[in-house]
C-alpha cells in the first residue's frame, strides 16, 4: 500500500530535517483591543521579549508564556526573542495597518469623507430636463 511509505518518509523528514527551535509561537492576535501572544520556550523560566516594544515575560515551569499588552505595532508585524533565538516578521491576526499619525477609527472616518462623491442638488439635476407646463423658464 502507498500510505505507509509516504507516512514513514514524512516522519523521517520531520525527525531529520527539522531544526531544534527554542521558541514556539502558538497564537498572535488582537482581541478586545489588546495584543495577545501565546507560545512555548525551550526551557522553563526563560525570558521572552517583543523586540522594539520593551514588553517582556518569563515562561512558567511548563515552558509556556503569554503576553496581553496594549502594544499594537503599526505594520501588524513583530519580532519575538527568547535567549539567542529571534523569530522575525511574525504576523498578527485581526490586525490591519493604521494610517500614519491617526488612530484606526479616525483614519477610516476621514477616508470615507474624502472619497465620498458630492451628490448633485435637486436644482442641478433638473437642468436640461423639460419642465412641466405652466412653469416658464426665465429668459436671459
Amino acid at each position: 500500500m502507498v500510505k505507509h511509505p509516504v507516512l514513514l518518509g514524512l516522519a523521517a523528514s520531520l525527525l531529520i530535517g527539522s531544526p531544534a527551535w527554542s521558541l514556539d509561537l502558538f497564537d498572535a492576535k488582537i482581541e478586545s483591543g489588546r495584543l495577545q501572544i501565546t507560545g512555548r520556550t525551550d526551557k522553563a523560566n526563560q525570558e521572552v521579549e517583543i523586540v522594539g516594544s520593551g514588553e517582556k515575560v518569563v515562561s512558567n515551569s511548563s515552558r509556556r508564556f503569554r503576553f496581553s499588552t496594549s502594544y499594537l505595532p503599526e505594520t501588524c508585524k513583530f519580532d519575538l526573542k527568547a535567549g539567542k533565538e529571534t523569530l522575525r516578521d511574525l504576523l498578527i491576526a485581526n490586525c490591519g495597518p493604521r494610517a500614519e499619525g491617526r488612530s484606526r477609527s479616525e483614519g477610516r472616518h476621514r477616508a470615507k469623507r474624502r472619497t465620498g462623491r458630492a451628490r448633485p442638488t435637486r436644482r442641478s439635476r433638473s437642468k436640461g430636463r423639460c419642465r412641466p407646463e405652466g412653469r416658464a423658464r426665465p429668459q436671459g
